[in-house]
């Protein structure tokens, strides 16, 4: 019993020491994450998938019951109609490393030349989940 008893606190503390491990890098990969996703959203031209992930000017959370809902599906079509598609058609997927954690915001690197997403690009963090900041399509 004495054995057992050491096996299980070991693999208890083996799995808080990953959970601290994860915890520590999730706000990162959450962030990129999020970002990466509002990219594919505009890959794709889903225009609602893009303004689930993007904040409206009160900062809240956008959905169809938001003021800025129509703004933000009306940006994404004029994003879409002013970038020029690839000679093969596709936008190639993008990816980020990391982001950039200072408290409730991120930053990603530069959005990538061929998106020609030439808006300011950040990430704030409400109630746990990253979203894009919104201000590009207001």
């Amino acid at each position: 019993m004495h054995h057992s008893s050491h096996t299980a606190a070991l693999v208890a503390a083996v799995a808080t020491s990953g959970l601290l491990l994860a915890a520590c890098s999730s706000d990162e990969d959450k962030a990129a994450g999020a970002a990466e996703d509002f990219f594919a959203a505009l890959k794709e031209v889903d225009a609602e998938w893009a303004c689930e992930l993007n904040l409206g000017a009160d900062g809240g959370p956008l959905s169809e019951e938001h003021d800025d809902w129509q703004s933000c599906l009306d940006g994404v079509d004029r994003w879409a109609s002013n970038t020029v598609m690839p000679a093969d058609g596709e936008l190639p997927d993008v990816s980020f490393d990391s982001a950039e954690i200072d408290g409730d915001t991120a930053r990603v690197s530069e959005s990538p030349a061929e998106y020609s997403f030439m808006y300011p690009f950040g990430l704030t963090k409400v109630d746990g989940d990253w979203y894009v900041d919104g201000t590009w399509y207001l």
